[in-house]
Formats: C-alpha cells, sequence, structure tokens
C-alpha cells in the first residue's frame, strides 16, 4: 500500500536553509531542509488518491471516520481531508508523550467518544512515526470499540526509533534519518508549527531550550 511508496531520505543529500523556508525568522535555527513545502504537497496528493481509491466502494452508509492525532497532525490530516474524493466523519483526538525532544515513555490519550467507531472502517492520522508506543495504545483503544478495520496513515516514518515491531504503518509520505525535525505541523516545545517545511533542528536550539 501506500508505505511502499514513501520516498526514503535517509540517504539524501540535505537541502541548505534558503529563502522558502517560511516564515524565514526559522532560518537561523535550522541545520538544513529535509522536505521542502513542494515535496510535502506531492505526497499528500498522492496519500489522498491512494485513500480514496482504496475508500471509493463504500456506500453512504458506510462513512469512514478520520481520526486526528492532535497536536502536531493537524496540519497534515486537514490537507489530507481536504484533497480526499470520498466523505469521512472527522474526529480529534489529544494525545501526547513527548517532553522536548524525548519520549517520555508515558503515552496520555484524551478523552474522546469512541463509539463512533464501531463496525465502521478507522484511518488514523498522525503526523509521525517515531517509537510508535502512540500509535499502538491508540490502535488498543480503538479496538475495545469493534471498528471494522483501522488504519493509520502518517506523513513521517522514523524506522530507527521504532519500538513496536507488531505496528505496521498503511500509508506514509516519508523515511526520515534519526534526526530532529520540525515544520508543516511538527513542533519544539510549541515552536516551528507553522514552518512550510521540514527542516532539522539545530542540536544547540534543543539543547539550550529544553
Amino acid at each position: 500500500m501506500g508505505k511502499q511508496l514513501a520516498l526514503d531520505l535517509r540517504e539524501f543529500t540535505p537541502l541548505p536553509v534558503d529563502n522558502s523556508a517560511s516564515p524565514n525568522h526559522y532560518s537561523k535555527d535550522l541545520k538544513h531542509i529535509l522536505i521542502p513545502k513542494t515535496w510535502i504537497c506531492s505526497q499528500v496528493a498522492r496519500l489522498s488518491l491512494e485513500i480514496s481509491e482504496n475508500y471509493r466502494h463504500l456506500g453512504p452508509d458506510d462513512k469512514p471516520v478520520a481520526i486526528c492525532l492532535l497536536e502536531g497532525a493537524r496540519t497534515f490530516f486537514d490537507d489530507l481531508v481536504a484533497r480526499l474524493s470520498v466523505d469521512v466523519d472527522k474526529l480529534y483526538w489529544k494525545v501526547g508523550s513527548y517532553e522536548g525532544t524525548e519520549s517520555t515513555g508515558k503515552v496520555s490519550l484524551g478523552d474522546v467518544d469512541l463509539s463512533v467507531v464501531e463496525g465502521r472502517k478507522v484511518l488514523v492520522v498522525d503526523d509521525i512515526a517515531d517509537t510508535r508506543r502512540t500509535l499502538k495504545h491508540v490502535r488498543d483503544a480503538l479496538l475495545q470499540h469493534n471498528p471494522f478495520r483501522v488504519e493509520v496513515a502518517c506523513l513521517l516514518d522514523k524506522p530507527d526509533r521504532r519500538l513496536e515491531q507488531d505496528l505496521e504503518l498503511d500509508y506514509c509520505g516519508f523515511t526520515i534519518p534519526n534526526q530532529f525535525v520540525v515544520g508543516y505541523g511538527l513542533d519544539f516545545n510549541g515552536r516551528y508549527r507553522d514552518l512550510n517545511c521540514i527542516g532539522v533542528l539545530k542540536e544547540e536550539v534543543y539543547q539550550r531550550k529544553s
């Protein structure tokens, strides 16, 4: 499925920070640009087409539920869902496990009514698959409500950090190296979410602020 078409950037020569990074006041904090805006748009379009094709057989009574994992996935989720040619019910779910640059190992799941997924196809949308602990907790919580099927779409996959080996991605945009990335919804302590590309943060930035 979509994971097979992910662009593998682990051996990719990074791009220099230039005027294409916006807002440009973030430029001084970036080591380099990993994924420019045009590449993001291209992969979001590709993923939306693939998901739409896989869901096109569903009837009006089989509307899927698309779940956005907040906060990081909101930008990716909104762009992805807007491009789908099939109608979905949207659900926003606050989850978290990070403090600064590291996962705490403790996953918090916000209160949300999951009874709506019973008997329905579910698409979980997240920004990045890192250790995959959060995604596993999300999937396990959803399975308690008997959905027809749970699929996972992530913009980024960081396989070097993977801990949950039994959780696969159904759709993925990019495979990336083990570097701390920000932009397009991904943040560091609440900053950089509005960066229009995905860049690698300089170590001295998060070391002095974390």
